[in-house]
């Protein structure tokens, strides 16, 4: 037996013995776990091709499908989840002709055979009415789904540094969601397709008022899952803003046009950049923070977040 077999035999031997004598708790509602936590397989691809190991989750079976919704469409540009399949939109993303287009189909053959991360029967679609009239910078976005229920509660408590476990949790799922798209009935593998996980970042005075700053917490897990670097010091604030929360979407836009800087371009220049966030709902901030990566040489740029909000439509 090899080091590394006896090292996980003995791992698995001892977390058996511990799960006996201290029951996991599901990290999301807290009540005892009474079986093993959930495991979520990811389907093999190429056999050559490195793969995401499965993924012990320690959430209840309520708590799994609160933070991972069931939708019957997904849209590709922004990641907005429909319980029912939308019209076809027009997508006005400024590279209709790249990959964001030239893979839909893969993609689709991806949601439709995965059985462990999206949902069998999930339609892609390219744009919804929520980003139709928005030009988006980035490729596409992944989300776990809408800002709401049991999503938007798992958020607020990250936001509050109160639940880090939960944190990782939503990285592993996100992770796992982006393996599922690119990883099944389409190449390459996320591990080539992108060089680079970079966070939305937070005004210096703003960090020293946080207790958890969920960008880079969520951001780093997804990079160290996906095996791609990850760093937090690419984009910075050059001015201190007004809270997002606060304003319209036309105001929001304006708030943070210019604002978001990068601390050196050759951190980004010809490569493919995924860039996190907690929630996205105007889209504001991640397109701006999308454009200053493209206009600094980026080759393409996709985000990544926990919670689509659609409360404020895009369309205004």
């Amino acid at each position: 037996m090899s080091k590394n077999g006896f090292i996980r035999l003995v791992k698995n031997a001892y977390g058996g013995i511990a799960r006996l004598v201290f029951p996991p708790n599901c990290v999301f509602c807290g009540i005892e776990l009474q079986t093993d936590p959930i495991t979520i397989q990811n389907a093999n691809g190429d056999s050559s091709r490195p793969i995401l190991p499965d993924t012990e989750i320690e959430l209840c079976t309520r708590c799994i499908e609160l933070i991972r919704p069931s939708y019957a469409a997904i849209c590709q540009a922004c990641g907005a989840g429909f319980s029912v399949t939308p019209p076809k939109i027009k997508h006005r993303n400024d590279h209709a002709n790249t990959l964001a287009s030239e893979t839909a189909t893969a993609f689709q053959s991806a949601f439709e055979k995965d059985r462990s991360n999206l949902k069998v029967g999930q339609q892609l679609v390219p744009a919804c009415i929520h980003c139709r009239r928005l030009k988006i910078q980035f490729q596409g976005c992944y989300a776990l789904g809408n800002y709401e229920k049991g999503i938007r509660d798992a958020v607020l408590r990250i936001k509050s540094g109160s639940s880090d476990p939960l944190a990782a949790i939503l990285a592993k799922l996100i992770a796992n969601k982006i393996f599922s798209m690119h990883g099944i009935g389409a190449t390459p593998s996320p591990q080539s397709i992108f060089d680079l996980v970079i966070p939305i970042p937070i005004f210096w005075q703003r960090r020293l008022t946080r207790n958890t700053v969920v960008s880079e917490l969520i951001a780093g897990r997804i990079a160290q899952r996906l095996n791609v670097p990850f760093d937090r010091r690419v984009l910075r604030y050059s001015r201190l803003t007004k809270k997002q929360g606060t304003l319209s979407n036309t105001e929001r836009t304006k708030n943070v046009a210019g604002a978001i800087e990068l601390v050196s371009s050759k951190k980004v220049k010809s490569k493919t950049v995924l860039i996190v966030d907690d929630v996205m709902t105007s889209g504001a901030t991640l397109n701006e923070a999308s454009k200053v990566c493209l206009q600094a040489g980026a080759q393409d740029v996709f985000v990544a977040i926990v919670a689509r909000g659609i409360g404020l439509s895009l369309t205004k």
